[in-house]
């Protein structure tokens, strides 16, 4: 029914089931839509993985972070007769598969992580995938494994310090580690409110105590300190290039649009207002972050709309790391 799809329209079908309940309630073309926006995020991982140009066939590959799978359906097909291992410490009832929300469709009660991920896991072609979900990171590195990646992972962490000790614990039982986080550089003027909001998100986010955010962004971290930070758990940077994302993904409009929206500051007002700025000096440097990015989005169009429907995700800095022996 999808012959004509390219391979990675045909990745971005694994994220539902045609044979499932909901699946089963959907027309073909509601289908073919969700490829439609799904595509964007399967196909930016896609180039990840080729940046890192690192052989994955036959390997087993530990996936941090994976949160509903838009990565792990990529290493699962690139790692072939190998076998990948995704992890996420959210429990299996987090969060909201919203992948639809541009479609429009009313669909009653979204996926869960877990709903996103059986979905993945029923299709034939991902038998070398398995999820674990809600555990401590020790349950899984019983074992060891040839690769571990971290992509678009880094910022959810709750701290730099977490980070840290993740790496060290991945340390003796992983030999490469491939790691793609925002570059914190940009190619196109269009990228500017994306770099812009993410600044402002971790100001204000770090005025939170560690382990008491839900934010997308939580840690910061530019290419160089997670050099830094790799080195000091023993890890030696051994290939790094930058990706220019495709058009089409909406990550940088999202944050943008969090940011931008007039109810942040009222967010922004509820943490100051226990007492964390006293001097007035936190709320004047998130009012001039706001104000930076609003004005980024007005000049990429006549008015709010066109600016935001302009917005362009970042670069995106692709790493390769070996284990220090």
């Amino acid at each position: 029914m999808f012959s004509h799809l390219d391979p990675n329209a045909l990745a971005a079908l694994h994220h539902i089931d045609p044979q499932s309940s909901l699946g089963a309630s959907l027309s073909e073309s509601t289908i073919r839509n969700f490829a439609k926006t799904q595509l964007p995020q399967t196909s930016h991982r896609v180039e990840v993985v080729k940046a890192w140009n690192v052989a994955l066939e036959g390997t087993s590959v530990l996936e941090i972070g994976c949160g509903q799978g838009d990565a792990s359906v990529v290493l699962a097909s690139a790692a072939g007769g190998g076998s990948i291992t995704a992890w996420d410490p959210a429990s299996p009832d987090y969060g909201e598969y919203i992948v639809f929300v541009e479609l429009k469709l009313t669909l009653g009660s979204p996926l869960t992580v877990s709903q996103a991920q059986g979905n993945l896991i029923s299709k034939p072609q991902l038998q070398n995938l398995s999820f674990r979900l809600g555990c401590p990171l020790a349950e899984v590195l019983d074992v060891e494994y040839d690769v571990a990646v971290l992509l678009h992972c880094i910022y959810y962490f709750p701290s730099a310090n977490i980070l840290s000790q993740t790496l060290k614990d991945l340390h003796p039982q992983v030999d490469t580690l491939c790691i793609a986080e925002y570059a914190l550089e940009t190619s196109n003027p269009a990228q500017q409110p994306h770099l812009l909001a993410v600044l402002a998100e971790q100001a204000f986010e770090a005025l939170k105590p560690v382990g008491e955010s839900e934010s997308n962004v939580q840690t910061v971290l530019s290419p160089r300190a997670i050099i830094a930070l790799a080195n000091a758990c023993g890890w030696n940077l051994v290939h790094e290039m930058t990706v220019t994302p495709g058009e089409a993904l909406q990550d940088g409009s999202w944050e943008v649009g969090t940011v931008y929206n007039t109810g942040w500051m009222n967010e922004v007002d509820a943490v100051l207002d226990k007492g964390v700025d006293e001097s007035g000096r936190h709320r004047a440097h998130l009012s001039a972050a706001q104000d930076a990015v609003i004005a980024a989005v007005n000049r990429l169009g006549t008015d709010e709309v066109k600016g935001m429907a302009r917005v362009r995700t970042m670069d995106v800095w692709c790493a390769v790391f070996k284990r220090k022996i």
